[in-house]
C-alpha cells in the first residue's frame, strides 16, 4: 500500500475539521462543538489512527507553544480536538494515567485561548521542582503495583541495571585479580596503611551471582508475561468502550462511489449517492476491507429526508450510535462494523511483537548459558552462544529504525498531500487565499518538526546498535585474547556499551537539539535559544555517559580499597549531582526567558540558505 493512503481517514477527518469548524462564535460554543464531534467518533477510528494522532498534537501543539500568533487559534482549538480524541481513546484503553495527562492539556489549551493567565504554570524555585520530582517519583513507585504498564518499565530497568551489574562485577573482579598479580594492591596498602584481602573483595563482588542468574531469565519472563497478558485483556476481555459495540458512524454525500484509489479514505462509513433516475438515493457501506455494499432501503424517500436534514447542506456529518440506529439500521438492517478481536489483536501484536521477540530470545538463551549444567551445555560454548545471539540485539535496535521509518513516510506523505491540497483553491472554496496560506505555513513547520524527529530516532537507534554492537565485540574478544589486562580492557568495553544503553535518552535528546541548532544557523530564527538548548543538552549528555561508565566502577572500588575515602566521594558524588541537577534548572530557566523575549529576525539572506528536502 502507498504511504499517502494509509492515513487517508485520518487525513480526511482533518480536512473536514478545517473546512466544516464554524469560524464565528465564542471560545464556548466552539467548544462544545469539538466536544460533540468527539463524542460522534467511534473507538474503531481512534484504534486505526492513534499514532498519527500522538504525531499530529505532539508536533503542532509543540510549535504552537513557541509561537504568539492569533492568527493560529484555529490550530489550537484542533490541537484541543486531538486531545481530546486521545483521551477518549486512552480512556476506552483503560489508562487513567495518559487520559487524565491529556485532559490536563485540554484545560491548559482553553486557559490560553482564554487569555488566562493566573491559572498559567507559576514558574518554581530550585528547591521547589527538586521536591516535587522527588514525590512524584515516590508517588509512581507507591502505585505502580495497581499499574500494569508501570510494573512492565520497573522490570525492563531492573534488567538492564542487572546486565550493567554483571559486566561491572566482571570487570572488578578481574581487575583486582591482576592488580594483585601486578603487586599493585600491596604497593597501594603500603602508602595508605590498609590491609586489602583481594580473595574477600571477589567473593563478595561474586556472591549474588547465582540470584543475578536468576533474575536474568526471570526478568525476560515477567515482561513477556505481562506484554502477553495484555495482549490478551484488550483482545479477549476489552472495556464496553474498547469493544465499540455503539460505534457512531460517518455519512458521506457524493455524486459517485469512491475509485479504488481514494476509497481507503472512507473505510467504515456510509456513503449517499444519486440513484440511476437521480430522483432518489441509494446507500453504500464501505467496510473495513473488501467492496462497498450497496443497502436495500424501506423507505428511500424518509431515508433521503432524514439523512439530508442532518447534512444540513454538509457533504458529510457524523451520527450517533443512536442516530445511526434510529435512521439508517431502522431502514436498512444494517449495524456498522465494531472492532473485532482481530483489529484489537493486530494493534497489540504490532505495539509489542518487538518485545516479545527480544524477551523469549534472551529468557531461552540466558537459561541455557547461565544453568548450563542443566542441559548439559560446556562453559565455552554457553560463551560462543552469548557472544553469537548478541547480533540479535544490533538486528533488533536495526529493524525498530526500519518501523520508525515507515511511521515517518506514512505520516510525511500525509502532510505532503495535504500542503498539495491548500494549493488548490478549489478543495477549500470557503477559506481566504490568507487562510490557506497559514495552513500551508503550518503545514511547513510540521514537516520540519517531522523531520527532525526522524533524524532523532534514527541516530537515537543507530547509538543503540552501536551498544550492542560494542557489548558484542567486547563479550566476544573477552573469550578469545589470552593477557589478564586485555580481558579487563574487554569486560570495562562491556561496561561502556551498557552504559550506552542507559544513556540513550540523554543521547536523543542531544542529537534533537544539534538538529534544531542546525536549522536556526541555517535561517538566523531564534539562534540564542537554541544554541542554548544544545549546549545544555550536550553537557547533559557528557555528564551521563561518564556517570553511568566510571562512577559505580570507582564508588565501589574505593569502598572495597578505604571505605572512609569513598565515603567522602559518596559526598562529593552527590553534592555534584544537585550542583548538575542546579546547573540544568538555571539554563532552563534561561532559555525560557530567551525563548520570551521573542523570536530573533530570520536573516536577509535565509532565502538563499539551503533548507531540508521534504
Amino acid at each position: 500500500m502507498v504511504y499517502s493512503s494509509q492515513n487517508a481517514a485520518f487525513r480526511r477527518d482533518k480536512h473536514q475539521f478545517f473546512s466544516q469548524f464554524p469560524s464565528v462564535g465564542n471560545l464556548d460554543t466552539q467548544i462544545n462543538t469539538i466536544d460533540k464531534r468527539v463524542q460522534n467518533i467511534g473507538y474503531t477510528f481512534l484504534l486505526q489512527n492513534q499514532n498519527a494522532l500522538e504525531t499530529e498534537f505532539t508536533q503542532m501543539f509543540a510549535i504552537l507553544q513557541q509561537q504568539d500568533d492569533e492568527n493560529k487559534e484555529i490550530f489550537w482549538l484542533y490541537c484541543y480536538y486531538c486531545a481530546s480524541l486521545l483521551e477518549a481513546f486512552y480512556t476506552a484503553y483503560s489508562q487513567p494515567g495518559n487520559a487524565n495527562k491529556y485532559k490536563k492539556i485540554k484545560q491548559q489549551i482553553k486557559n490560553h485561548l482564554n487569555h488566562d493567565k493566573e491559572n498559567s504554570e507559576v514558574e518554581k524555585s530550585f528547591i521547589q521542582s527538586l521536591q516535587d520530582s522527588f514525590l512524584e517519583g515516590f508517588r509512581n513507585l507507591v502505585s505502580s503495583p495497581f499499574h500494569v504498564s508501570q510494573i512492565r518499565d520497573y522490570v525492563a530497568y531492573s534488567n538492564l541495571c542487572r546486565i550493567y551489574w554483571t559486566f561491572c562485577r566482571l570487570t572488578l573482579t578481574q581487575g583486582f585479580s591482576v592488580a594483585r598479580d601486578l603487586k599493585l594492591i600491596d604497593k597501594l596498602d603500603a602508602l595508605l596503611g590498609t590491609h586489602t584481602d583481594v580473595d574477600k573483595i571477589i567473593g563478595t563482588l561474586q556472591a549474588p551471582t547465582f540470584i543475578i542468574n536468576y533474575f536474568s531469565v526471570g526478568f525476560f519472563l515477567m515482561r513477556f508475561m505481562i506484554d502477553g497478558g495484555m495482549l490478551l485483556k484488550h483482545t479477549f476481555c476489552p472495556t464496553e468502550l474498547e469493544e465499540g459495540a455503539n460505534n457512531s458512524c460517518e455519512v458521506n454525500q457524493l455524486d459517485d462511489l469512491p475509485g479504488a484509489a481514494s476509497i481507503e479514505a472512507y473505510r467504515n462509513s456510509y456513503i449517499m449517492v444519486p440513484d440511476e433516475d437521480g430522483t432518489g438515493v441509494e446507500l453504500y457501506y464501505i467496510p473495513k476491507s473488501g467492496k462497498a455494499e450497496r443497502l436495500t432501503l424501506k423507505d428511500k424517500n424518509k431515508l433521503k429526508g432524514d439523512l439530508l436534514a442532518k447534512l444540513n447542506e454538509n457533504p458529510s456529518i457524523r451520527l450517533s450510535a443512536e442516530e445511526v440506529r434510529k435512521i439508517i439500521t431502522a431502514q436498512t438492517d444494517h449495524v456498522p462494523e465494531a472492532t473485532t478481536r482481530l483489529d484489537r489483536f493486530k494493534h497489540e501484536l504490532y505495539k509489542r511483537h518487538c518485545n516479545f521477540a527480544n524477551d523469549l530470545v534472551w529468557a531461552t538463551v540466558n537459561f541455557l548459558t547461565n544453568f548450563n549444567q542443566l542441559v548439559h551445555i560446556s562453559g565455552p560454548v554457553a560463551g560462543y552462544l552469548t557472544s553469537a545471539f548478541l547480533v540479535f540485539d544490533v538486528g533488533m535496535a536495526l529493524y525498530k529504525c526500519n518501523l520508525a521509518k515507515q511511521e515517518y513516510l506514512t505520516k510525511k506523505a500525509q502532510y505532503i498531500e495535504e500542503r498539495d491540497e491548500y494549493n488548490n483553491p478549489e478543495r477549500f472554496k470557503k477559506m481566504s487565499d490568507e487562510q490557506r496560506r497559514i495552513h500551508i505555513e503550518m503545514l511547513d513547520q510540521q514537516l520540519m518538526a517531522l523531520e527532525i524527529n526522524w533524524r532523532t530516532k534514527e541516530a537515537t537507534f543507530y547509538f543503540v546498535a552501536a551498544a550492542a554492537a560494542l557489548l558484542m565485540l567486547g563479550f566476544t574478544a573477552s573469550m578469545l585474547v589470552s593477557p589478564a589486562v586485555m580481558v579487563v580492557g574487554c569486560y570495562f568495553v562491556c561496561t561502556i556499551a551498557v552504559a550506552m544503553y542507559l544513556s540513550a535518552g540523554a543521547y536523543s535528546k542531544y542529537q534533537e537539539k544539534s538538529l534544531y541548532l542546525e536549522q536556526a544557523q541555517l535561517t538566523g530564527k531564534n539562534l540564542p535559544v537554541a544554541q542554548k538548548e544544545f549546549e545544555a543538552a550536550r553537557n547533559d549528555f557528557i555528564f551521563t555517559m561518564i556517570k553511568n561508565t566510571v562512577m559505580p566502577l570507582v564508588l565501589i572500588t574505593t569502598f572495597a580499597v578505604c571505605w572512609p575515602a569513598a565515603v567522602v566521594l559518596t559526598a562529593m558524588y552527590v553534592g555534584y549531582e544537585l550542583y548538575h541537577a542546579y546547573d540544568q534548572h538555571s539554563e532552563s530557566k534561561a532559555i525560557k526567558q530567551l525563548a520570551l523575549a521573542g523570536p530573533q529576525e530570520e536573516r536577509e539572506d535565509a532565502h538563499l540558505l539551503p533548507s531540508p528536502a521534504f
